[in-house]
């Protein structure tokens, strides 16, 4: 029996395992509400109710929607919110038995073909205002993460070539993505 349910509706109560996939590749550190968010929703499906107190035992107990949780995300997941929920939500952690952070924050259409998932983002790369060229770089250390990404599900290691004068934020951030968690450079 599987049944597939999306997490924006009211979802029924069912007395089986649970696994769930949350795309958060759209999402990036100034819009880490959506991913707290979407893990919320999941974390609510086993805890025991807003104002149940475990030492009392008094409040309102609810019951878990689902008999085990599989969680798989897009995107690392930031460590201290994973503490928080640790801290929390025992119900939670007791239920969940794997936790997957598979690294995609991309889209694939075909072999050859991806997207970063990143609407309009010429018009913020043109932006010469002062919060334009905040949102830019915002923009490009997001674009360079999912390049690693996408390198890293590709198995490749990329040659960058580029010529720039020196001191300018292109050399800045081929050396973020040089520097990276991979090993590139």
């Amino acid at each position: 029996f599987v049944a597939i349910q999306n997490l924006d509706f009211n979802r029924q109560t069912i007395d089986l395992p649970a696994t769930y996939f949350l795309d958060l590749s759209g999402q990036d550190d100034a819009e880490s509400t959506a991913d707290s968010d979407k893990l919320k929703v999941v974390v609510q499906d086993f805890t025991a109710g807003p104002d149940w107190n475990p030492e009392t035992k008094t409040g309102t107990k609810l019951k878990k929607k689902y008999l085990r949780a599989y969680l798989n995300v897009t995107l690392k997941l930031k460590s201290e919110y994973i503490q928080n929920v640790l801290k929390e939500e025992t119900r939670f952690i007791r239920s969940c038995r794997a936790l997957n952070e598979v690294n995609i924050d991309f889209l694939s259409y075909e072999s050859r073909v991806f997207l970063l998932n990143q609407p309009y983002v010429l018009e913020k790369f043109m932006n010469t205002s002062e919060k334009g060229v905040r949102e830019s770089v915002r923009v490009i250390e997001r674009t360079i993460k999912q390049l690693v990404s996408l390198c890293i599900a590709m198995n490749e290691k990329p040659y960058v070539r580029y010529e720039t004068p020196t001191g300018s934020r292109i050399e800045k951030y081929i050396k973020m993505l040089t520097d990276s968690e991979t090993g590139f450079g």
